[in-house]
């Protein structure tokens, strides 16, 4: 009954090699961790019962995205390239404001976003 799909399995797998199957698997294993993230901010926010976003959630996308990049480049995708670039960048971003804003917490400073500007 599924023997066209069988076949497409088995032919699949028979015409790539050990290289390109490892980085298949590689771009695979990314892919469901980048999507892991979702589930982490979902997680996260069902227990803070609001919306929030994690650092964990950051980590996980540029950890995904780094793979992710790697397996772009691996297949010469310009797609995945400047997808995971932009990324990447955002990823990395949020992760020094994070710590920005950690860093002023723990100094006690009062963020210029946060003071209230008094006009004469």
């Amino acid at each position: 009954m599924f023997d066209w799909l069988i076949e497409g399995i088995n032919g699949y797998f028979a015409s790539r090699s050990t290289t390109d199957l490892i980085w298949e698997a590689v771009g695979v294993g990314a892919q469901l961790l980048f999507a892991s993230r979702w589930l982490v901010q979902w997680i996260h926010s069902e227990r803070a019962a609001r919306s929030i976003v994690p650092i964990q959630f950051w980590f996980i996308s540029i950890t995904g995205g780094v793979i992710l990049l790697a397996y772009g480049v691996y297949h010469v995708s310009i797609a995945i390239i400047i997808g995971q670039l932009g990324g990447l960048a955002v990823y990395t971003r949020n992760v020094f404001l994070i710590y920005k804003r950690r860093r002023i917490d723990a100094e006690g400073e009062v963020p210029v976003e946060d003071q209230v500007h008094q006009h004469d």
